[in-house]
């Protein structure tokens, strides 16, 4: 299979979103095709997800509509397996395929455009699965939510709950 060759955007404020189509099965291949439009046309109507690329190996295939496909890393074909909807197609945007990678000019635009495509999100997820064991994660999303839900936090509770948080923050999303 040929590799995805991407048409230029119209303009600095144009992005391109993919739309991931639906699957049964998380196993099953991840299919797309983009689209792409001005941002103001596009906002509230997609999700962005913020990960960390991990090892910037692009060797999984998102296979695009017209027989072509595009690599990614191995933490965002996870996550797209994870976030894929079962019955209908779900509008993302993620930098390493609504970004043409190849294309530096491409890349000195829409990076720094990144906190605006994040502002005009539906929802932006941030993608903490490193691939295994899960207990930091959820161990510091649960500790923090219950934190922030605290009208007071005591001293001895911070004291308390500091290893977990610490644990959770020193994770490669936030670095």
């Amino acid at each position: 299979m040929s590799t995805h060759v991407y048409e230029a955007l119209e303009g600095p404020e144009h992005i391109r979103l993919i739309a991931l189509h639906p699957a049964f099965s998380e196993d099953a291949p991840l299919r797309i095709n983009f689209l792409s439009s001005t941002i103001e046309d596009l906002e509230g109507r997609y999700d962005a997800i913020s990960y960390t690329w991990g090892e910037p190996i692009l060797t999984f295939a998102l296979f695009v509509d017209d027989d072509t496909q595009v690599c990614v890393t191995e933490n965002l074909d996870r996550a797209l397996r994870y976030l894929r909807y079962k019955d209908r197609d779900r509008l993302l945007w993620a930098d390493a395929a609504c970004i043409n990678q190849a294309d530096n000019e491409e890349k000195a635009v829409q990076i720094p455009f990144m906190v605006d495509i994040f502002r005009g999100a539906r929802k932006v997820m941030a993608w903490l699965d490193p691939g295994g064991d899960t207990t930091v994660e959820q161990r510091g999303m649960r500790t923090i939510d219950h934190l922030s839900r605290t009208s007071r936090i005591a001293m001895g509770q911070l004291h308390e709950h500091s290893r977990e948080v610490l644990q959770f923050v020193n994770l490669p999303w936030f670095n």
